[in-house]
């Protein structure tokens, strides 16, 4: 990761923050990319764990779309 792209993250996760993790985080529309920048800069255990629980659910259903098709 390049220099720029740690500093793109890093304002990321203060805004995300600024917002509210667990909002973010149990929003319907929030991205894979935000939920891998909150699970690569949160240290709060809770925050990791809800992150991992919410790309499961995306991936789930990734694959249940793909399977349907």
């Amino acid at each position: 990761m390049d220099t720029t792209t740690g500093l793109n993250q890093e304002l990321r996760f203060m805004l995300l923050e600024q917002y509210g993790l667990k909002k973010v985080i149990a929003h319907p529309e929030v991205s894979e990319e935000d939920l891998m920048i909150i699970l690569s800069h949160t240290t709060e255990p809770e925050e990791k764990a809800l992150t991992v629980s919410r790309l499961q659910t995306i991936n789930s259903e990734h694959i249940r779309v793909l399977r349907s098709q």
